[in-house]
């Protein structure tokens, strides 16, 4: 390690020199563990700054991009609901549309009950014409006045049932003609 004199002793001089020597063996006093430290800090610097570059160009994208993922999610969502409100509006229009077509056979029978009705009026009335021909005791014509005047009670109270039974159609008319214009605007025809 050092030169030893003839003394023993190892030369301090020689010594300091040599381990000098190898801590620093460029120039300037530097040694490679300064110089490989302050390369490092560099690279470590220079990647630093292009991680923030990076980080911010990143920013300028990724951020505007999940703000415009939440629009879109938005109108997703809103589209989504408008369609389902549709298709609700679709289904109750079409169960108006079963309720009009039962409505339309009711109606038709209805119809052919009030037909039988006529019928029957007409053939009270040629049994009342009869009747009256055959006519001849004055005993019977008492009985037959009350009778008449009770049927008259009838036929007055059938008719007023008959007046009720036209001002409920109408009403019924009125009820059923507004879905059903709102649903001839959807038919094709």
């Amino acid at each position: 390690m050092g030169k030893e004199t003839v003394s023993g002793t190892t030369d301090k001089t020689s010594l300091s020199s040599k381990d000098a020597d190898k801590k620093n063996p460029l120039p300037g006093n530097r040694s490679i563990e300064e110089m490989r430290a302050e390369e490092l800090h560099g690279i470590a610097n220079d990647f630093y700054t292009l991680i923030k570059s990076a980080s911010r160009r990143w920013e300028m994208i990724i951020y505007p991009a999940i703000l415009g993922l939440f629009i879109m999610s938005g109108v997703f969502f809103s589209v989504l609901f408008m369609i389902i409100m549709n298709i609700q509006d679709a289904v109750e229009e079409a169960q108006i549309g079963n309720q009009m077509n039962q409505v339309a056979r009711n109606m038709a029978g209805l119809t052919d009950n009030i037909r039988i009705i006529t019928v029957q009026m007409a053939k009270m009335q040629k049994s009342l014409v009869s009747m009256d021909s055959k006519m001849s005791d004055i005993k019977y014509m008492r009985v037959m006045s009350k009778e008449i005047a009770q049927m008259n009670n009838n036929m007055a109270y059938m008719n007023q049932n008959m007046g009720q039974m036209r001002a409920d159609f109408s009403v019924l008319n009125r009820n059923v003609s507004k879905p059903m214009s709102m649903m001839n605007s959807f038919m094709p025809w």
